[in-house]
């Protein structure tokens, strides 16, 4: 910001936010319809505007059968959506393979950011910053009856959001004082 031609000069750098792809801790929930990501991999499902990736592992099945992940449709590696026609139990492997009563019914497609620029979509899932397709995964398990974490301090983000609340007063302070004198 600068005012009435003085030299003073109040901006923060503009950067772009960052994900933070930090495996978080792995929580028990013995939920059967949980399961938690472990390496790089995300869980792949049919977003509002296309293919979309989320690490959020709250799996359900809708009345009609289809899997959901934070809400939308799970993929298969292929990029078909799964259903689950039968009720029973459902087992999922380390490999994504999901089984009802010992049948194979699908495998959950996980897939691979490594080197590629994600950005946040909301409601915790992402893409591609160019839209592309990630590679399928390959170091990545997921865990049955666990949840990820979150990897962040909650006091670090409060530590963080005061700094940046006192940064703006200053800032107000300074272009205040430059607007008045």
């Amino acid at each position: 910001v600068g005012g009435n031609g003085t030299p003073y000069q109040f901006a923060l750098p503009a950067t772009s936010p960052t994900i933070d792809t930090t495996q978080g801790p792995l929580q028990a929930t013995n939920n059967p319809m949980d399961v938690a990501v472990t390496g790089p991999a995300f869980i792949t499902v049919q977003g509002p505007n296309g293919t979309a990736y989320t690490r959020n592992g709250t799996l359900a099945i809708q009345p009609d059968g289809t899997l959901t992940a934070a809400g939308y449709p799970v993929l298969t590696a292929a990029g078909g959506p799964i259903s689950i026609k039968k009720p029973g139990t459902v087992v999922i492997g380390g490999d994504g393979t999901l089984s009802v009563n010992g049948q194979k019914v699908a495998q959950i497609g996980l897939a691979d950011p490594s080197g590629i620029k994600m950005v946040a979509l909301g409601a915790s899932l992402y893409r591609g910053a160019n839209g592309e397709e990630l590679p399928p995964a390959v170091n990545s398990q997921l865990h049955q009856g666990f949840l990820e974490g979150a990897t962040g301090s909650e006091m670090g983000e409060i530590t963080s959001m005061l700094s940046m609340m006192r940064n703006y007063e200053s800032s107000m302070k300074a272009v205040q004082n430059i607007d008045t004198g």
